[in-house]
């Protein structure tokens, strides 16, 4: 098993760069050659996360590559885009000169992927995901408590709350897709009407938060275990997730329009985006325009945040050197009633401190784990990258060491990591869903569900 599994690692990163080399070869063979180094590492490794995501789809869910993936996208080739127009966004621009940004930003990513995707705990994970797998095909996984999940992520879904009690709701109302993966493994949604409700659940969020990021990565975590489940052939998995890349284009666009006009019109939330949905179908000329990729390019651009703090930290504002670090370790860990003062997850203080752009109450806007570490350290935090990528992956490593008395906790993985398969959030955001999301956890293992365990020695003999 041990030599099984380090092949397969050896094997997955082999090929994913031999099939990157050649797709990077196909196309710079078409558009000519890259206009610098930046751009040809920067999109070699685009292509060598997609490729690594893909590949490892069948292994389970790949949380850890897609964040790689994600990362690449953000902060290297849609900075790489931008650098390259002649009239580039005025608010989403690059607000200092490439090479000053690819300096920080290529080497800082690089390190991110080295300490994220380092091999770690190779042997056991094989064997829990091999558990699971077992449990899955003898069809042992508990269809009345998927229901029961279901039931009360359903609930949740509708319950609007301040502050923490509001945190706390969206957790259980994540037990919605907990519940319908189980009920898929077992029974693939024969029962229609449980389908039903799950839709509804999400749908129903969508609509609250004007948010379509948890529903887009819960659809993509049910693709991939699909894949996982049907061991499908490469060329599928490719085919679908360009289908795939297509939609999520399209509901970033739809989006774009439903929140410009939330605010702005006296109409139901359901009647506007259905409205919006049917507008865009009608028009999708316009979506595939020159002027429609350019409205959704600051989507992929997490750079034009991380070059206006460098334009503006440490010229006017000076480095932190580590107080954003210790501040999240508080706010995280200690209670409000301890810690009064202690800082929200979001990221609005530090994105209007280090830039020195202040942005409207109710503007949803983060940093990056790259510009809290440049915030901090300067051009030194590209060691803080290689730092935070891992202790993600211990993280990860840590969750199958639980998880090794109990294979259902890797259903709970999209879950726990919910807020880490995003490349545009500071670090306080997702530790604080993580170790909040650990204790809603704990709680069902432990009073909710407490036979609900499936070990995987007798599994595996």
């Amino acid at each position: 098993m041990e030599l099984a599994a380090k092949n397969t690692v050896k094997g997955d990163l082999g090929v994913s760069f031999m099939v990157s080399a050649v797709l990077f070869g196909l196309i710079y063979f078409f558009l000519g050659e890259t206009r610098n180094y930046y751009e040809t590492v920067g999109v070699f490794l685009f292509l060598f996360t997609f490729t690594l995501f893909v590949r490892r789809t069948k292994n389970f869910f790949p949380l850890k590559e897609l964040l790689a993936f994600v990362a690449i996208l953000q902060w290297l080739v849609g900075p790489i885009v931008m650098y390259r127009l002649d009239n580039p966004h005025p608010i989403y621009k690059m607000y200092v000169e490439e090479s000053v940004y690819m300096d920080f930003a290529l080497p800082g990513t690089i390190l991110f992927l080295i300490g994220l995707l380092m091999p770690l705990g190779q042997k056991m994970i094989s064997e829990v995901n091999h558990g699971l797998r077992m449990e899955m095909l003898s069809g042992n996984l508990n269809e009345s408590v998927a229901k029961k999940l279901i039931g009360l992520g359903f609930l949740a879904s509708f319950i609007s709350a301040p502050g923490g009690f509001g945190f706390i709701a969206f957790l259980f109302s994540q037990t919605l897709y907990i519940g319908a993966l189980i009920l898929y493994t077992n029974s693939g949604f024969k029962n229609k009407l449980w389908l039903g409700v799950v839709a509804l659940g999400m749908f129903n969020s969508i609509l609250a938060s004007a948010s379509f990021h948890t529903p887009v990565i819960w659809l993509t975590m049910f693709f991939i275990f699909r894949t996982w489940k049907e061991q499908w052939s490469y060329s599928k998995i490719y085919f679908l997730f360009f289908l795939g890349g297509i939609v999520v284009f399209f509901i970033q666009f739809v989006k774009t329009d439903f929140r410009s006009e939330l605010d702005s019109r006296a109409q139901n939330r359901d009647e506007l985006i259905w409205n919006k949905t049917l507008d865009n179908l009608e028009d999708t000329d316009a979506i595939f325009s020159e002027a429609g990729m350019l409205k959704q390019l600051p989507r992929m651009n997490q750079g034009g945040v991380v070059s206006r703090v460098m334009a503006h930290t440490p010229v006017a504002e000076p480095f932190a050197n580590g107080e954003t670090i210790v501040d999240t370790f508080i706010a995280v860990f200690l209670p409000r009633f301890l810690a009064p003062n202690k800082k929200k997850a979001g990221g609005r203080e530090n994105y209007q401190r280090y830039t020195g752009f202040e942005i409207r109450p109710g503007t949803s806007i983060n940093i990056s784990p790259l510009v809290e570490m440049w915030a901090n350290f300067g051009s030194n935090g590209i060691w803080g990258m290689l730092f935070f990528g891992l202790a993600v992956n211990l993280i990860w490593f840590f969750y199958y060491k639980f998880a090794r008395d109990a294979c259902f906790l890797l259903l709970w993985l999209p879950l726990f990591f919910l807020q880490t398969v995003k490349a545009e959030t500071d670090i306080l955001t997702p530790l604080n869903h993580m170790f909040k999301s650990a204790i809603i956890i704990y709680i069902f293992f432990k009073w909710v569900f407490p036979n609900f365990k499936y070990k995987i020695k007798p599994v595996l003999g």
